[in-house]
């Protein structure tokens, strides 16, 4: 009779696994009946427990199991204790840390078999809902060491997988810390998954870096990608925001060399166009303005023709850099209401190219499509120098307007946009993929 009871609560533990509950309570009470010893009851009964739970009866398992934790039996009484602080913390009855307390003292307290496995697998969630996120991989990491060939250890590794993932594209992503994310990729690089979505989490990674300034930090993830990683399209999309991420840390060197190391055929349109432009903007960082030009000859693009207009102004050619920036404008004059900042820019350093390039007629032309809306924003007073309406106006105060807009860094304002396109296209990109995966 006792081993039939065994079999018995074997069988309703099975049945509770595949969520048959009638099955379950038939077995629960046929091992009860056999009269077994009291280790069996204890079990019988915390499988009664689990079984309310899974009824929605959060009361009669809690009863049930505290019942069964104080019998004294301690095999039996780890295992009841472990569900009830689980259905405790569940029910808002004691905190996370507390939880995380009682959990410690258990794990100490039994070893050696799926119950230490179970409880090291809880106390790992724990510690990550609470934000230690390092401490909780590596619980649940050491605990699948432990016991490789087990099934909860199985459930065990994938369920860490999942936890670092969504460190990176789930919900914690945006809450992470830019440090402690890099950090913890660092120290946890293995479970980093391979093929799209691994490459995608490294890009975020690079982003949120960039976002903060980490630009080297940003620079060595994806230069990992480019050069261990990827190849194809992909390889040349990764090296085109790693050649942005150099141009941002002002090392246009590495920037083209970037470029070049990772041409592929077939690419994009607008993929080439970005490598296109980032080319020429390294060029023109290093002094070699003509062969920039001549790269962007056929490009026809807003980007490329306000590129264009920085490395005319660069080398003080101002009816370029005039043309280029009126080009660069189109039909922006056909709007109404204030004008955005960057078309403010654009507008006034037009302004100065033809005054400096002695082009009235240019100057004429702007002034009459943007004159009464530059009027009224807040270059009011460098509007009025650069057409002409100050007294003075080829003197003191339009050099002294000249050298505030050639100060600004146009640099910075392309890498800018480019992050701003980039952004974009990534949110285009997670759209797409949680549709593919919700289909």
């Amino acid at each position: 009779s006792d081993w039939r009871a065994r079999f018995l609560v074997s069988a309703a533990e099975s049945a509770l696994n595949l969520n048959d509950l009638a099955a379950s309570q038939e077995y629960i009470q046929a091992a009860l009946a056999e009269n077994p010893p009291s280790e069996i009851r204890l079990a019988a009964r915390l499988l009664s427990a689990q079984r309310s739970l899974a009824l929605g009866d959060e009361a009669t398992a809690l009863a049930s199991a505290r019942a069964v934790a104080s019998a004294g039996y301690e095999p039996i009484e780890v295992s009841a204790l472990h569900f009830a602080l689980q259905l405790e913390e569940q029910l808002g009855e004691i905190s996370p840390e507390e939880a995380i307390d009682q959990l410690e003292q258990l794990r100490l307290r039994w070893r050696g078999d799926s119950v230490e496995l179970e409880i090291a697998r809880i106390l790992g969630r724990a510690y990550v809902s609470a934000g230690e996120y390092q401490r909780g991989i590596n619980m649940m990491r050491a605990a699948r060491a432990r016991f490789p060939n087990h099934p909860i250890a199985r459930a065990i590794g994938h369920e860490t997988a999942d936890i670092f993932a969504d460190l990176f594209l789930g919900e914690r992503a945006d809450e992470l810390d830019p440090v402690q994310a890099l950090a913890l990729w660092y120290e946890f690089t293995d479970l980093t998954p391979i093929g799209p979505e691994g490459d995608r989490m490294i890009r975020r990674l690079a982003d949120r870096l960039v976002e903060f300034d980490l630009l080297p930090q940003a620079a060595e993830l994806l230069r990992h990608q480019v050069d261990n990683r990827l190849r194809g399209v992909a390889r040349a999309q990764v090296a085109t925001d790693l050649a942005a991420v150099y141009l941002m840390d002002r090392q246009a060197d590495e920037a083209l060399n970037t470029i070049r190391s990772s041409r592929h055929a077939r690419l994009p349109h607008d993929l080439n166009l970005e490598r296109r432009m980032i080319e020429a903007r390294a060029l023109a960082e290093l002094g070699r303005h003509d062969h920039a030009l001549e790269l962007l000859a056929t490009e026809r693009s807003r980007e490329a023709r306000i590129l264009r207009a920085d490395i005319s102004w660069t080398q003080r050619d101002w009816p370029a850099a005039a043309e280029a920036l009126e080009a660069a404008l189109g039909d922006a004059w056909r709007e109404t209401g204030p004008m955005e900042e960057d078309v403010t820019r654009s507008v006034l350093r037009a302004a100065i190219a033809f005054s400096l390039a002695d082009d009235e007629e240019g100057l004429a032309r702007l002034d009459a499509r943007y004159g009464r809306r530059m009027a009224e924003g807040p270059e009011a007073n460098a509007w009025r120098v650069v057409t002409g309406r100050e007294t003075d106006a080829n003197g003191a105060r339009l050099s002294e307007v000249v050298r505030r807009v050639a100060a600004i860094d146009t640099l910075d304002a392309f890498v800018a946009e480019f992050r701003a396109r980039r952004a974009e296209a990534l949110s285009e990109e997670e759209a797409n993929n949680e549709n593919g995966g919700a289909e």
